[in-house]
């Protein structure tokens, strides 16, 4: 229930207006249900008057989720999750896999993977701009940028990307 303040306190920060995407790193894929939870209950009390969609981001050999997406939301395959820098979302089991999955297709979500090399070639961008971020907020950043790059998310469209610690 914490974690739903996530999104509630960015959109009470954006005057209540949606963006078109919120973009979360996944780990355990708590915190991509938890915003998911949040933002349909502001929608069904009326606060907001429309769904933004949701993106979450993992690391290649840490992506149980990213695989079931690539695959029409198959069922969970655990796996033995590889070391990363963004060791926080190392994770091949994640506990909340079903909940995530409710709220990604609820949102007509997408799930994207990143690279060791696109993950700390963000942070330190990120970095360079006097923003000290951890690794595991740089796959978010990383996978807001490919899909930007894929035409995922076009150009006009509104991002909020939770960076989930600091540096």
């Amino acid at each position: 229930e914490g974690q739903k303040a996530i999104g509630i306190e960015t959109l009470h920060q954006l005057d209540w207006k949606v963006p078109d995407w919120f973009i979360i790193p996944v780990g355990n894929a708590g915190n991509i249900s938890a915003l998911g939870k949040g933002l349909r209950e502001l929608y069904d009390l009326g606060i907001i008057d429309r769904l933004p969609r949701l993106a979450g981001v993992q690391t290649y050999g840490a992506s149980p989720l990213y695989e079931s997406y690539s695959n029409g939301f198959s069922d969970l395959i655990p796996q033995k999750a590889k070391p990363t820098k963004a060791s926080a979302i190392q994770i091949g089991n994640p506990v909340s896999f079903k909940k995530a999955v409710r709220e990604l297709q609820h949102f007509n979500g997408v799930v994207e993977a990143v690279s060791e090399e696109e993950l700390m070639d963000w942070k330190a961008q990120i970095d360079s701009l006097g923003i000290s971020i951890c690794p595991n907020s740089s796959v978010a950043v990383s996978g807001a940028m490919k899909l930007r790059n894929d035409g995922v998310i076009s150009k006009q469209d509104d991002v909020v990307v939770i960076l989930t610690a600091h540096g």
